[in-house]
């Protein structure tokens, strides 16, 4: 077997879980899996598992760029690197790759995927053969784009993505924005949030993070929003000076 001790399918299931609950902050049993992930990938960056720890840490990504543990995230990039030096140059007669088509979308299927890469009788419907997928060079783009998920905009050649989190902020917004929030939203709580990521923002993010201030002071002087201090947040946040 190919990780020697644990089914690809129960690994699959363990990252899978860590991909869709990603904000479960600090999570002490995500950790473990992480740092034994990412110790597997560096104790053999080139080797015939790498496809398979690569991918545990690419599903992982979301919560090591949302709320590991103390020096997780580090393991994890050092481990990555190590895959991305030691795959990316290796021959190839590919023309292209899947990781170059590998918008955040698709991570839904990595487990799938996973599971059936491991086993050549598996049924296979992918939009590229077997082969490509597990091209060393595929692997090292896949170990990019967790890189790049880890820290936003590190690796130029992967697709691009928004942050971890903030496709739900856009749902979110959008959703309050339309008079409509979503259930168990706390109004007072999304407005004040939004403030207090402008008066934190960088000189060259201030003009998104004014944009969407804008947008939700419509909202705060409405019938919607009693409570008078989520004005003064909005208030002192266009008040306050950028950030250099």
């Amino acid at each position: 077997m190919i990780t020697d001790d644990v089914p690809i399918d129960e690994l699959a299931r363990s990252w899978e879980e860590i991909r869709e609950d990603y904000d479960d902050t600090l999570n002490d049993a995500y950790d473990r899996r992480i740092l034994d992930c990412a110790a597997r990938v560096a104790a053999d960056p080139g080797g015939a598992s790498a496809y398979v720890w690569t991918t545990g840490l690419l599903m992982t990504a979301p919560y090591l760029a949302w709320a590991p543990g103390a020096g997780v995230a580090p393991e994890a990039r050092a481990a990555l690197e190590a895959a991305d030096g030691a795959l990316r140059d290796r021959p190839c007669e590919h023309e292209t790759h899947p990781y170059r088509e590998q918008e955040a979308e698709f991570d839904e299927a990595l487990a799938r995927q996973l599971c059936s890469l491991s086993d050549p009788n598996a049924a296979w419907d992918e939009n590229h053969p077997r082969e490509p997928w597990l091209c060393p060079r595929n692997i090292a783009g896949l170990a990019r784009i967790a890189l790049d998920i880890i820290e936003p905009g590190s690796a130029a050649d992967v697709p691009p993505r928004l942050p971890v989190g903030a496709q739900d902020t856009i749902d979110t917004l959008s959703a309050m924005l339309h008079g409509h929030p979503e259930p168990g939203a706390d109004i007072d709580e999304e407005i004040s949030l939004q403030a207090g990521e402008l008066r934190s923002a960088k000189a060259a993010d201030r003009p998104g993070r004014l944009l969407v201030v804008m947008a939700v002071t419509w909202y705060a002087v409405s019938d919607f929003v009693r409570n008078t201090s989520v004005l003064d947040e909005l208030i002192a946040a266009l008040e306050d000076p950028p950030r250099s």
